[in-house]
């Protein structure tokens, strides 16, 4: 529903697709290091010139996030905020890059519904808000017209790690 899925086929591919689809911005909002399912993405930002910007910067052009789970049915991505996971990223800038591990894929949303049951709805009691994302933000509120990026970001790139790779 309007976002790119990229299966990168190591950690350095991964982190060099999210440099490259950063593109010419110098600041970017993201979740820290320990939050995402790659290693040295600050590392690789910093010696791409690139600032990790505070949560709240409404500047910032593109967000990268982690995710709690991806559902198959509808390549929805499923994020919740929390310390060090700040909600901002994936709701401010222009373009988000959700970083999802493969092992977080499920096949629907009932799915995952029932796997937070058995979990005591930790998405939900330990996280100040959880979203689920289904490619970039849309309204038809204004005269029934389709406007992309009306509310949040008007693209949505995810990477997932861990996936085989043919």
């Amino acid at each position: 529903l309007g976002c790119t899925i990229y299966r990168p086929s190591d950690n350095q591919d991964a982190l060099d697709h999210i440099i490259a689809h950063i593109g010419d911005a110098k600041q970017v909002l993201s979740w820290d290091d320990a939050h995402l399912p790659v290693t040295g993405l600050s590392a690789a930002l910093k010696e791409a010139s690139i600032d990790v910007m505070p949560f709240n910067d409404g500047e910032a052009y593109v967000g990268i996030t982690g995710a709690d789970a991806a559902l198959a049915a509808t390549g929805s991505v499923i994020v919740s905020s929390g310390a060090g996971k700040f909600r901002t990223a994936s709701l401010l800038p222009d373009i988000h890059i959700a970083i999802v591990d493969a092992n977080k894929l499920v096949a629907d949303f009932e799915t995952w519904i029932a796997n937070q049951r058995e979990q005591g709805l930790s998405a939900f009691r330990e996280s100040s808000n959880t979203t689920i994302i289904t490619g970039p933000s849309k309204t038809a509120d204004i005269a029934q017209i389709l406007i992309k990026g009306a509310h949040g970001p008007r693209k949505l790139h995810v990477v997932l790690v861990n996936a085989a790779v043919s």
